[in-house]
């Protein structure tokens, strides 16, 4: 009875590791504005909490011309969705979870050679004007360790199947990109390929441009900053920012218990001999 109690503790131990592990977890973002100078930034782009939360999958919305699907050729443009960020000005948000990884949606768009149809042109590239900043990140809000200036090329995805005319999507698909999952391509990735290569490429993701924060910010990051510089022609745009989380440690304390239930185990089957006898 001992020894049964005992290993089914360990392999409910086990299990309950392994299934923590393959659960899905809801997409994670940036959820309050710490700060927001909009420097030259356009007048109507300059709402902070745009940049708050999750993609909206209808760049159309509150407009009475129909849907529109976000997709890499139909980018987000209301000054609802996205905010501005002006030579001079600076916006710092601080994302829900501390961050490992964070994915940068600047509504970007491709142009679209075969309108609606969403294909590629030979060099790939966008409609949309250039977004740039310098990028830095904090733990603490207080001290930010800056990764330099970054281009925002990656366009975003907001359905990865049920989309047939992604230049102009007038219905919603059928399934929603993992927003979570970093998209590890270029711009260059998307040279010349048609709607179907597209979604193969993104594979699932929800695209945007994607940081690794482990140096800069090896326990997670809770704050980002993006800041632009004075002289720049071209503002900065953000319409959200994903985050993946840094790896929470119950999968590894619970693993560690393993081996002190062996123990305990063994040690319960010396007391039982030593009581038989």
């Amino acid at each position: 009875m001992v020894r049964l109690a005992t290993a089914s503790a360990v392999l409910g131990v086990i299990a309950s590791v392994h299934s923590s592990s393959n659960v899905v977890r809801a997409a994670v973002f940036a959820d309050a504005v710490v700060s927001y100078a909009p420097g030259t930034a356009p007048p109507g782009y300059q709402t902070p909490a745009a940049a708050l939360g999750g993609l909206n999958p209808d760049v159309n919305a509150g407009n009475s011309f129909g849907y529109g699907a976000l997709t890499p050729f139909n980018a987000p443009y209301q000054e609802a969705h996205i905010v501005a960020i002006g030579a001079g000005g600076n916006l710092t948000i601080h994302l829900a979870q501390p961050a490992a990884k964070i994915g940068v949606h600047a509504a970007v768009g491709l142009i679209d050679s075969a309108y609606p149809a969403g294909t590629n042109t030979p060099t790939a590239s966008t409609y949309t004007s250039p977004r740039q900043a310098a990028v830095s990140v904090s733990r603490d809000g207080i001290v930010f360790v800056p990764l330099g200036a970054i281009e925002f090329d990656i366009p975003s995805n907001y359905f990865d199947e049920g989309v047939s005319a992604p230049g102009n999507q007038t219905s919603p698909g059928t399934h929603v990109a993992d927003f979570g999952k970093p998209f590890t391509g270029s711009l260059s990735s998307f040279d010349g390929k048609d709607w179907p290569a597209t979604l193969a490429l993104l594979d699932g993701s929800g695209g945007g441009e994607w940081l690794d924060l482990s140096s800069a910010a090896p326990n997670g990051a809770n704050f980002v900053r993006f800041s632009v510089p004075l002289g720049q022609v071209d503002p900065m745009f953000v319409d959200a920012v994903a985050v993946v989380p840094v790896p929470e440690p119950a999968g590894l304390l619970a693993l560690a218990a393993v081996p002190a239930l062996l123990l305990g185990r063994r040690r319960l089957r010396r007391n039982h001999r030593s009581n038989r006898r």
